[in-house]
């Protein structure tokens, strides 16, 4: 009897000691399905752990547990953050039906050295970027050139450099830059316009993605002026560009939009390229009284009312598909002329005149000469550059021989005397040797004349064509592949009669 009273006393014993083993488990490795509890059940009597819920693929085991944690919860709180999950401007972060329970500590950092978080959406950020783009304005046909900042839209539980991408979702419409994005283009469709960014940690197969929604572009009345609708280019001559002061004038290119009472500009900062649409910004507003668009701009070069006519609108006789608007601009008192095209090609075209590889080489360009009465002539005009190199052709014994010249597109025939009182400066300028900039010279007793030649056009049909020369000393010489700029303007009481003429050349030395 006594014996059996010791064997159930050394049981006893022995079971406590194994309770004593397990109770103290919790301190080493552990599958974490022996650690949890049920989704709500309570967590009383171990130690205080936070509890969170992330959807998995497959079931995985915890290889470390931190007993360090807050103040004991008894309820799993619960996140989405798979990659798959798509976010728009109407849903909210939601449980998924089927989760898998990690623990983690109170930092909200994953205990398993194996197991990596997908990115998370950080729902504030998105909701504020959401209700930023809300507020854009949109015109169908209209350019647009804004930026949103994304910044923090996207966490990582693990502080994992993320790589990202965004894209937009519509025609005609092109995105630059991160967290900083830029989209630009000309808005052509009524379809709705999806931004999509997404997120990924480099250890997720699928992206974390955030779709956000643009407004819906609004539709412009219907036009009633020539100008409205297209995107129009113009040449424009300064002594700077680009924040470089010339010694004489340069010649790069102007884009205009007029869409919807709004107005759109851009300028190059070059001399070889016109502004593309996606740089076109919004920089004021236009009404339309009778045949007059009136611009009124605070946000540009200008800072000026301007009043735009349409003088006279044709085709080119030259290029197809090319539209031109020979168009008075007057601005604080003063009216000049401008020929404004469609075509940003051909407008590029007359920015890289091809001259100097043989004799009379230029490209053809259309141009209205007035004749009296508000009456245009359809002209074609081109200007060439050649070097004889070792003959000379000039007054000044130089070798490099520079005309424009001018041929009516009919069988009219040009007089010098007719032309020429209509001109009064020309200058030809650009880099020449040695770090000299080569300008055109004028007659030192005549300087504001134009030295203007009349020539047959063709040994069979006749017809009499002008040339307005130009001359340099011997000493200056042109380089190969440099950019000219040429400028020739008439006298200050013709300038709302008389357009100038603003060509580049691109040189290129004799074959």
């Amino acid at each position: 009897m006594i014996r059996k009273a010791l064997l159930v006393i050394l049981l006893l014993l022995l079971l406590s000691g194994l309770s004593i083993i397990i109770s103290s488990s919790w301190s080493v490795a552990t599958p974490y399905k022996e650690l949890i509890s049920p989704l709500g059940s309570s967590t009383a009597g171990h130690s205080p752990l936070t509890w969170l819920s992330h959807q998995q693929n497959q079931t995985q085991s915890v290889e470390r547990v931190i007993m360090e944690g807050s103040e004991t919860s008894s309820t799993l709180a619960t996140i989405d953050s798979s990659p798959t999950k798509h976010i728009t401007n109407n849903e909210q972060l939601a449980t998924p039906s089927s989760t898998t329970h990690v623990v983690v500590s109170n930092e909200n950092k994953p205990l398993s050295t194996n197991l990596n978080l997908a990115p998370e959406i950080n729902l504030t950020v998105f909701q504020a970027i959401q209700a930023e783009l809300n507020q854009w304005s949109l015109t169908l046909n209209s350019p647009i050139n804004k930026s949103i900042n994304l910044n923090g839209l996207f966490v990582d539980p693990d502080n994992d450099l993320l790589s990202y991408r965004a894209e937009i979702r519509a025609p005609d419409l092109k995105i630059s830059g991160y967290p900083a994005v830029q989209i630009s283009g000309v808005i052509s469709h009524l379809s709705e316009i999806n931004l999509l960014v997404a997120a990924n940690d480099g250890y997720q197969q699928q992206w974390t993605e955030a779709n956000f929604t643009l407004p819906t572009p609004t539709i412009p009345t219907n036009a009633s002026h020539p100008l409205e609708g297209e995107t129009l280019y113009r040449l424009v001559s300064s002594y700077e560009l680009n924040n470089k002061i010339y010694d004489y004038e340069v010649v790069y290119c102007q884009a205009f939009k007029f869409n919807n009472q709004e107005v759109f500009f851009a300028s190059a900062n070059n001399k070889h390229s016109c502004p593309e649409e996606e740089q076109l910004n919004k920089i004021g507003h236009y009404q339309i009284i009778g045949n007059e668009l009136t611009v009124t701009s605070s946000l540009s070069a200008f800072d000026a009312q301007q009043t735009w006519q349409v003088i006279k609108k044709y085709s080119s006789a030259i290029y197809s598909d090319t539209t031109n608007w020979l168009t008075s601009i007057m601005s604080k008192g003063k009216t000049e002329l401008y020929t404004l095209q469609d075509n940003r090609a051909i407008s590029e075209k007359r920015l890289n005149s091809l001259t100097g590889e043989f004799v009379f080489q230029l490209t053809p360009f259309d141009y209205l000469l007035p004749t009296g009465n508000d009456e245009y002539l359809h002209t074609k005009i081109g200007l060439y550059v050649y070097d004889y190199q070792t003959e000379t052709v000039g007054p000044h014994n130089e070798t490099v021989d520079a005309d424009l010249n001018m041929h009516a597109i009919d069988t009219v025939n040009l007089s010098c005397k007719m032309v020429a009182p209509l001109f009064e400066d020309a200058i030809l300028a650009g880099p020449g040797d040695y770090g000299i900039d080569i300008i055109s010279s004028v007659q030192p007793s005549a300087p504001y004349s134009i030295n203007c030649l009349e020539f047959i056009r063709h040994p069979v049909t006749g017809g009499v064509s002008l040339a307005f020369d130009l001359n340099f000393t011997p000493y200056e010489q042109f380089l190969h592949g440099q950019k000219y700029s040429y400028v020739l303007k008439p006298p200050h009481y013709l300038t709302n009669k008389v357009e100038p003429i603003k060509l580049n050349l691109l040189y290129r030395t004799p074959d």
